[in-house]
């Protein structure tokens, strides 16, 4: 429902932005063209008057489109500064990296307590936004957090965590097209037999850090209409 309200707003602003430089254009030639070419002084005010109102309306036409385009707030894209939402091209990763912390924050008391029990299943469905487009966003994020701290208190609350998290966490990547980091987070957790030992996920995960960054950037840019 969202994602078709937001195309149809971009229809109806597309319209009004191509709408209104036609007929400014149009204004713009009359006056340019067709006054001088006319010989009555009657015509010339005709022509005139109907070149103005073109123009004037015109101007209005881009005017709307101006006060009707993206004025929803995108969570990765909104500017509080500004009101405004800036362009998805500016959308990069720290940005999103951080705007994923806030989210983090808002569903869980505690980075920590994000490892605690299945976070994925416990959470409302609704937190994770329409189409549950969050979810893969949060299984990403929970394992960049891990190579970003990079401590071995971290790195214990993956080894130590529930196989049914381990397992949501992973079919929220596949959610996201990650079959092949998802089955390989399975088997690095079960290869862990100890929860102290974390050499191993520790490499595979910190080894995988800017190939994660990516693939946040890309999914965020892919279904930017889902996050309003």
């Amino acid at each position: 429902m969202v994602f078709t309200m937001k195309i149809n707003e971009k229809k109806i602003v597309l319209a009004l932005f191509v709408g209104g430089a036609i007929v400014l254009v149009v204004g713009i030639l009359l006056l340019a063209l067709a006054v001088p070419a006319v010989a009555s002084t009657f015509h010339k005010v005709m022509w005139s008057l109907t070149a103005v109102l073109s123009m004037l309306l015109g101007g209005v036409l881009l005017w709307l489109a101006y006060l009707y385009r993206d004025t929803d707030a995108n969570f990765f894209r909104y500017d509080p500064h500004t009101g405004r939402n800036i362009p998805l091209k500016e959308v990069d990763f720290d940005r999103i990296n951080s705007r994923m912390a806030a989210y983090e924050n808002r569903i869980s008391a505690s980075y920590d307590s994000l490892w605690k029990g299945d976070i994925f299943t416990e959470c409302d469905a609704e937190r994770f936004g329409p189409e549950e487009v969050y979810r893969p966003l949060l299984a990403y994020k929970m394992l960049y957090d891990l190579a970003e701290i990079d401590r071995d208190e971290s790195w214990e609350l993956f080894t130590g965590a529930e196989p049914e998290l381990v397992n949501s966490l992973a079919d929220a990547l596949r959610d996201a097209g990650e079959d092949k980091m998802a089955d390989a987070v399975v088997d690095a957790y079960n290869r862990v037999e100890d929860v102290t030992e974390i050499a191993w996920i520790r490499d595979f995960i910190k080894g995988n850090q800017k190939y994660i960054q990516r693939r946040v950037l890309h999914y965020v840019h892919k279904n930017d209409e889902l996050f309003y």
